[in-house]
């Protein structure tokens, strides 16, 4: 069980947006490509 917290299963990442991005699904929608960009294979 402690694996499971020491070794993350999902990607975690930080990004800082700066102001006038609002914690909602419009701001993930614009998000979410840049996202999967990060962390797919080409």
């Amino acid at each position: 069980m402690h694996v499971l917290f020491v070794e993350p299963v999902f990607p975690r990442s930080q990004d800082e947006w700066g102001e006038g991005w609002d914690h909602d699904w419009p701001v993930w929608r614009k998000m979410l490509p840049q996202f999967l960009d990060e962390i797919l294979p080409d």
